[in-house]
């Protein structure tokens, strides 16, 4: 039952991988059953399929975490270990004080300050040597000592999995011990003291009430995103992530120019986070910024060369640009990178096409529908090339399996129009244009035909008709 129970909690929260060390230390007391080498070999050997359980799961979650991990291999195991040391003190504070609790803390490119890491093995050299010296006359010191330094391990960063240097959602488990350890020593100093029951519990519920004050209080931070990112920059320094994502929860708001000065700062804070870059760009793209944007695409590159997205950004700048060979190249380098990136085959067959290259276009968006079954973008542009060749009624059909599928597409509506009106269809013609025109108001080329097609429509009707 202990097994299967460990298992489901694993699959729940894999940092449970040191539940077979917290039982031994729950053996150790209170229990009292870890005394002699032979207990020891005989409780360890009982435990060895929870220990099985979490090895398995610590393969698990490398394998499912392996791009957050390798996102953080720049870092050096120094950087990383003083980080988790640091971390360790600051969780204690935060357990007795929690307040600016913030939703993401990102590792700093330097580490810390060298003092905050002295600092930090001093208390906890401090504590273990103070738990370690009373293990006989207090052993449930040790105990919950241990049990919140070792249940921490998987999550302090040693093994870096994501850009937190730490986290306050990681506590709740390992804090369980610190609580088992004070309590008992409360309930020590109260029966050596003699203190009276009654001020020890209105003690404890001011403290409790305290702490659901700042409970209460740290909710109000999540209601809504521009809060919650606003406050985690207020109480942490140079969080070059929580101004990214403040950026994007302006960006959401269509606030462009505000959430680009957040960007930049972010792209400032950590010229080697990706992420500003990227969306500096997109920015730049949306403002008709071209080359800005192209520069700061290739930022990206320079951070993450193996990375297929800014290539993509790059060739759409490009072909913005009119620089369509240059654009082909970058798509091409996407493919090289993915081949089975069905969108990039279809830009690159847009592309072709442009170019005046049907041929190789058509081959391009036939491998892309053949990548993504039902890709609409591909079907429509195979209907377009057909309308182009004049085989009107095999490009209709395109059109209509495309809209079948993306329904809102107003080019497919406009050019199954189109292909309506060649076909002598005149009145269903209109109803796609008009559908087309509903749905890009804005869109001169869809006014224009529908205008030509009314026009065409009045004048095959005879007066008696109109009237």
């Amino acid at each position: 039952m202990v097994a299967i129970a460990l298992a489901l909690g694993l699959m729940s929260k894999p940092m449970l991988v040191t539940t077979p060390f917290i039982l031994l230390l729950l053996d150790y007391w209170p229990l009292a059953r870890l005394r002699t080498p032979a207990q020891v070999r005989s409780l360890v050997i009982e435990k060895l399929p929870l220990f099985g359980l979490s090895a398995l799961s610590c393969v698990a979650t490398i394998i499912a975490q392996k791009v957050a991990i390798e996102l953080m291999e720049p870092f050096p195991f120094s950087l990383r270990l003083g980080n988790a040391l640091v971390a360790y003190t600051i969780y204690l504070g935060k357990m007795s004080y929690p307040a600016n609790l913030a939703a993401m803390v990102p590792v700093m490119a330097n580490g810390w300050p060298i003092w905050k890491v002295i600092a930090a093995v001093l208390v906890l050299l401090v504590l273990t040597s103070a738990a370690f010296i009373q293990r006989r006359t207090r052993p449930y010191l040790i105990a919950g000592w241990l049990w919140y330094l070792g249940m921490l391990v998987p999550v302090i960063g040693l093994l870096q999995v994501g850009e937190q240097a730490y986290a306050d959602r990681y506590t709740y488990l390992p804090q369980i011990g610190l609580y088992v350890a004070i309590t008992w020593l409360v309930a020590d100093w109260a029966a050596k003291w003699r203190c009276n029951p009654a001020l020890l519990a209105g003690v404890a519920s001011i403290y409790l009430a305290v702490l659901t004050g700042l409970a209460l209080r740290q909710t109000t931070y999540w209601r809504d995103s521009i809060t919650l990112w606003n406050h985690t920059i207020a109480c942490t320094g140079r969080n070059y992530v929580a101004h990214n994502n403040l950026g994007t929860a302006l960006l959401r708001q269509n606030r462009f120019d505000d959430a680009a000065a957040q960007f930049a700062i972010a792209s400032q804070i950590n010229p080697d986070y990706p992420l500003a870059h990227s969306n500096l760009g997109h920015y730049f793209f949306l403002k008709g910024r071209m080359d800005d944007a192209a520069a700061q695409f290739r930022e990206v590159l320079r951070i993450e060369p193996g990375a297929p997205t800014p290539h993509s950004n790059l060739a759409a700048v490009f072909f913005r640009q009119g620089r369509l060979d240059d654009a082909a190249a970058e798509f091409r380098e996407v493919l090289r990178m993915d081949p089975s990136d069905a969108e990039a085959e279809n830009d690159l067959g847009a592309i072709l096409r442009r170019q005046g290259r049907t041929g190789e276009a058509a081959a391009c968006f036939q491998k892309a529908l053949a990548l993504r079954p039902g890709y609409a973008d591909a079907i429509y542009n195979i209907g377009d090339l057909l309308l182009d060749e004049g085989k009107t009624q095999a490009a209709a059909a395109q059109f209509a399996e495309a809209l079948k599928i993306a329904p809102d597409q107003a080019y497919a509506h406009h050019d199954l129009g189109v292909a309506l009106l060649r076909m002598g269809r005149t009145q269903e013609a209109i109803a796609e244009i008009r559908e087309a025109v509903a749905l890009d108001p804005g869109n001169a080329t869809f006014q224009n035909t529908l205008a030509e097609a009314i026009k065409l429509e009045q004048a095959n009707t005879s007066p008696a008709q109109r009237e």
